[in-house]
């Protein structure tokens, strides 16, 4: 028995089991997937409803709050188990882990986590000590125990000579870059970074109920911004941004399922 002879014994029993379900008055039936199983639905999207958080200062605009449409937008999901038991749901645009909800439900998630840390201050700070020179009593940068700038009782430095990338040039007047890694970077600036990050979290959901042929769910994404650190700039706002859409659909019977070859690129975008 081939694999499609496989799924369509499979569907036409569950269909026969669901209508005896009905015949004896109950709702719902078992929708269980054996490994290496695969069903495809085809759905239809009502409109996104997004909450008052995706808006600025938080509130939906009056333009958008009574708009309405009676039109859909079409989908494909395909839902298979793998080997190991792992049940997953490829929307086209993602593919999400998820689990048997009860007896006719399925529920699959996502998260993409996005930190950045913003560029911090360039010091100058020829030592490596993490204070900047302007502020750093004793710079000692070729360390040799001796300060190179502060100066003895009768105003002669206490360090005569200072060459830290041993070019025959004292540091401190005489030369225009200090290299000794040479990396073309002056090595007396310092970048420091940032004391704060930029969090970006992506959460993605959908929900699946069956019932025989027909599928009813739920999409879900949010997306939460959050500021981490001690000097958060003050014209950040942290946000959480939730979109939901929902949707139905049939299985389609004996499905052939045309999928492009190759790596992935970009982000997914919400189911």
């Amino acid at each position: 028995m081939t694999g499609n002879q496989t799924m369509t014994y499979r569907t036409i029993k569950n269909a026969l089991f669901c209508a005896t379900v009905a015949l004896l008055g109950a709702t719902g039936c078992s929708t269980e997937l054996d490994d290496g199983d695969y069903q495809v639905f085809r759905v239809a999207f009502e409109s996104e409803k997004a909450d008052a958080g995706c808006y600025v200062d938080g509130e939906i605009p009056e333009s958008i709050r009574e708009d309405t449409t009676t039109l859909k937008s079409g989908g494909t999901f395909i839902m298979y188990v793998t080997e190991q038991g792992d049940v997953f749901l490829d929307t086209g645009s993602m593919v999400l882990l998820g689990e048997k909800e009860g007896d006719t439900g399925y529920q699959f998630e996502g998260e993409v986590v996005d930190v950045e840390v913003p560029p911090g201050r360039t010091i100058l700070d020829a030592d490596h000590d993490g204070i900047e020179d302007a502020d750093d009593l004793a710079i000692d940068a070729d360390m040799d125990g001796l300060d190179d700038y502060n100066t003895d009782l009768e105003g002669f430095p206490l360090d005569d000579f200072v060459d830290v990338d041993g070019d025959g040039l004292d540091d401190r007047n005489q030369d225009d870059i200090v290299d000794a890694n040479m990396d073309g970077e002056d090595d007396r600036y310092v970048d420091l970074p940032a004391p704060y990050k930029l969090r970006t979290v992506r959460d993605y959901r959908v929900e699946i109920t069956m019932n025989g042929d027909v599928v009813l769910g739920e999409t879900r994404s949010t997306i939460r911004n959050t500021c981490e650190g001690a000097e958060c700039p003050e014209a950040f706002q942290a946000s959480t941004c939730t979109v939901q859409n929902e949707f139905q659909g049939v299985l389609i019977e004996d499905a052939q399922v045309d999928v492009a070859l190759g790596a992935p690129t970009g982000e997914p975008s919400a189911p």
